[in-house]
């Protein structure tokens, strides 16, 4: 704890500080009594089963901390303790086996040690959606902490999310988290691509889609079906200069309609992007949302949707800077990025204008500081505009942002490329803060503008804001150079600094920015791997001000290269294939350490319904850029107490919304689960209401006109004999015929529709980093999704994913009717899809 002087922050010693226990039974009472240092510290200590508060007093001066101080124990931090579980795909039928793999560690994750539980007893459970055991089996690890096995989906048990265990028989455990479903595989899937040319609102827009096949070839027939809606966005600059967040407006639809496929798969939308004419002066722009559903010949249906940000202003440009502040010996790179408003690179031109920003007299604390004023002419009070005292959420940017715009120093031209990118370089500038201006034009001549601002800092560096800390970079690699910039605009304030991680603040300082200068340089050494934390803060004219930053610093040492050296990427359905997978240490003069690979492929048509994410060892790398104590001071808002009442009543507040359709599901028929039943059942009322609304369903559908099934078999046996006359006459069906000798041989039943290729968990490379796989394709014509994962005895993690299509040059997709009755005539669609280059016939 340390004591402040309240006007100047500056450090007090000879402070009585007296630590009360809160006891609101029999009174608060005295816990212990200290006296502050010359540096004005004190250490307290107190019981960790009670609530404290802080007393402190020197002559007439009085502070006093009441919000509640705890203690705990210091202890040492647990080892820490991680499983993971693999699995060869995140949906499964009832009756399918599910591939698991475990990856079982423990270790000191802060320092960077990690290493696999070796030859471990685990205990493995399958549990269904109720969170019943299913299946158990007992495995050991091998040599890098692994184990793999299987277990098969019973049938008749409850579907929805399952999952997989794992753990010691004293320990943490991990699981996996799958689906089970009876589903239908998806054959083909829809994307909605980039509009045709930027969108502008209230001129018509057009979008164009594409259907396809999991196994490339496109979908040439079927109804497409469009909705299109639009939800209003406010600027972000309106939770900087009004003062308050930004967000949007509730979503409204706007339109819909039909399309058609071409033989590309193609379809195109074409609609108006309505939008308000006032909603142009305060820089408003929207949302639309496109939503598409397609269905096929044999009525399968798919959807995808897409979102498009569009204006009155059809380009939008962005100001990127790789450093967060420059220095005055050096030209300032600038980088400009436009694009459309949806984010589409848009090549271009463009200008810019360099200006100073004009900075008040003094230094202002937040209090001090008036907010703008949006609209003068509105019902409200002089005070409404002012910062409380006891506010925290300072953002000296956002101070900066409301500064006027100065003197301009510097102008030019910038030419954006292909990829949007405009590259600035500025002439040296002295050190002060600066504001860039940008223009540019859209396609119709309208002009879009945006400003930012940014640091030249070095000698006679002057900025009016009592407090800034700032990274040179947000990211570092260790062996950098870190350099902090530390400023406040009161030359001789004291500024308490902090630098650390985990919450330990292993660099402490008090720094006066006219005597230390404005930066805080070190080197980065291994123990800084995760990140740090910086800190600062000080006490002025009794009113606390504090910065906290996080810096990032990446494991790099524990990622690994994983690559496919040699894959297919179409192939044959029942081909047998033999890939090359490559494993490469972190560094590139490291030595690759033994290790194994999980390698498997999946049909990726799943993932329309449960997309696979596996886990990852790099994320138990844990990042210390976090400060769970920052600093804390007692100038904060007193809490109000009653002191006597006469009670008072505010009534119900009253809520205004749309239109929405209310339902009555639980009225008199029993609404989802309220007769009964475990989780995801439904109760007994419901399945009795179902069953009369699918009585009703089924009158609907069989009309009581329907001819007798005797007359409908008489008409199928003449139907018959007239299909059987065909034959004859066509030469086809004849039971005495010869077959001709020049016919090909048909073609050999496909059996093989696994929708995991395979599942190779235990695979180790050589020397050279390499993994062979051998496997043999099954026969669903298809794309695949392929992952292998590298994990070392150190615990190194590496992932490679891509993606591969099984191909026949000709394929016949027969469409069958899903149910038929007696006597009726079925027919068949059949589409014949050639993949060659070259032309094909069908018998």
């Amino acid at each position: 704890m340390r004591s402040l002087n309240g006007q100047s922050g500056e450090r007090m010693g000879g402070v009585d500080v007296r630590l009360y226990q809160f006891d609101w039974k029999t009174g608060h009472r005295l816990a212990n009594s200290y006296k502050t240092d010359r540096e004005g510290e004190v250490k307290i200590k107190g019981s960790s089963s009670h609530t404290h508060y802080v007393f402190a007093q020197k002559g007439e001066d009085l502070g006093l901390i009441h919000n509640g101080i705890y203690f705990s124990p210091e202890g040492q931090r647990a080892e820490h303790e991680a499983h993971l579980v693999y699995l060869d795909r995140s949906l499964y039928r009832p009756g399918q086996k599910i591939f698991w793999k475990s990856v079982s560690f423990h270790g000191k994750a802060e320092e960077g040690q990690l290493s696999g539980y070796a030859n471990t007893n685990l205990e493995v459970t399958l549990k269904d959606a109720n969170h019943k055991d299913v299946e158990k089996v007992q495995v050991r690890t091998n040599e890098f902490g692994t184990a793999s096995g299987e277990f098969k989906v019973p049938t008749g048990r409850i579907l929805g999310g399952w999952h997989i265990m794992v753990r010691r028989s004293s320990g943490r455990g991990g699981q996996a988290y799958f689906r089970v479903e009876e589903y239908k595989r998806p054959t083909f899937e829809v994307t909605v691509g980039d509009s045709v040319q930027p969108m502008k609102v209230n001129l018509k827009a057009q979008v164009k889609g594409e259907v396809k096949y999991y196994h490339g070839l496109p979908v040439t027939s079927g109804k497409v079906r469009w909705t299109v809606s639009r939800q209003r966005n406010f600027p972000w600059w309106w939770g900087w200069y009004y003062w308050r967040g930004g967000g949007g407006s509730a979503e409204q639809i706007l339109t819909a309609g039909e399309s058609s496929l071409n033989n590309n798969g193609v379809f195109t939308i074409d609609f108006i992007p309505e939008g308000d004419p006032e909603d142009e002066k305060k820089e408003v722009s929207y949302t639309y949302r496109v939503q598409v559903d397609v269905t096929d010949e044999g009525g399968e249906t798919r959807s995808s949707e897409r979102s498009y940000r569009v204006g009155f202003v059809a380009v939008q440009a962005r100001v990127h800077q790789v450093n967060n502040f420059f220095d005055a010996k050096e030209r300032v790179n600038l980088q400009v990025h436009r694009s459309s408003l949806d984010g589409k690179a848009l090549a271009g031109k463009g200008r810019y204008r360099i200006h100073r920003i004009r900075q008040p007299k003094g230094t202002p604390m937040p209090a001090g500081i008036e907010r703008p004023n949006p609209e003068p002419n509105a019902y409200q009070h002089p005070d409404d505009f002012k910062t409380a005292r006891w506010e925290s959420n300072y953002n000296w940017k956002q101070v900066l942002f409301n500064w006027k715009t100065g003197a301009m120093v510097q102008s030019g031209r910038v030419k954006h490329e292909a990829d949007g990118l405009g590259k600035v370089s500025l002439n040296l500038l002295p050190a002060g803060p600066y504001r860039m201006e940008y223009v540019t034009r859209d396609r119709f001549g309208k002009e879009a503008k945006t400003t930012h601002d940014f640091l030249v800092v070095g000698k006679g560096f002057k900025l009016n804001l009592p407090l800034v800390v700032l990274p040179e970079k947000n990211s570092y690699r260790v062996g950098d150079q870190v350099r902090l910039l530390i400023h406040s605009g009161y030359p001789k304030q004291a500024i308490n600094f902090f630098v650390g991680q985990n919450s330990q603040k292993s660099l402490r300082q008090i720094r006066r920015v006219g005597q230390a200068g404005l930066f805080h340089d070190f080197r980065l050494g291994p123990e800084w791997r995760g990140g740090f934390f910086v800190e600062a803060g000080f006490v002025h004219d009794f009113q606390s001000l504090s910065q906290s930053l996080s810096v990032h610093i990446p494991w790099e040492n524990k990622q690994l290269k994983v690559e496919y050296e040699r894959i297919r990427k179409k192939m044959e359905p029942g081909s047998k294939e033999k890939w090359i997978v490559k494993v490469q240490a972190p560094g590139k003069k490291e030595a690759l350490e033994a290790g194994e690979l999980l390698a498997y492929m999946y049909d990726r048509s799943l993932e329309a319904f449960a997309p696979h994410s596996p886990p990852s060892t790099l994320g138990h790398y844990p990042g210390k850029g976090y400060n769970s104590f920052p600093l804390s001071y007692h100038l904060h808002q007193a809490p109000g107490f009653s002191l006597w009442g006469n009670g008072w009543y505010y009534g119900h507040p009253v809520s205004f919304h749309g239109d929405y359709l209310k339902e009555f599901a639980s009225y008199g028929i029993g609404g989802l689960g309220s007769g009964g039943g475990g989780y995801g059942g439904k109760g007994r009322m419901m399945y009795d209401a179902e069953e009369s609304v699918m009585a009703v369903a089924e009158d609907r559908a069989f009309p009581a006109s329907a001819p007798p099934a005797e007359a409908r078999r008489e008409k199928a046996k003449k139907e018959s004999n007239a299909m059987e006359q065909d034959r004859a006459d066509t030469g086809l069906g004849k039971a005495d015929a010869k077959p001709n000798a020049e016919e090909p041989a048909q073609e050999q039943v496909r059996k093989n529709f696994s929708e995991t290729a395979f599942w190779q968990p235990h695979l180790k490379w050589n020397k050279q980093g390499q993994v062979s796989l051998e496997f043999q394709v099954p026969d669903s014509v298809t794309s695949w999704k392929v992952w292998a994962h590298a994990l070392t005895t150190s615990i190194q993690d590496g992932m490679a994913q891509t993606t591969v299509e099984t191909v026949k040059d000709l394929m016949v997709r027969p469409y069958l009717p899903r149910f038929v009755r007696e006597g009726d005539r079925a027919s068949m669609k059949i589409v014949v899809q050639n993949a060659s280059k070259t032309k094909q016939s069908v018998k």
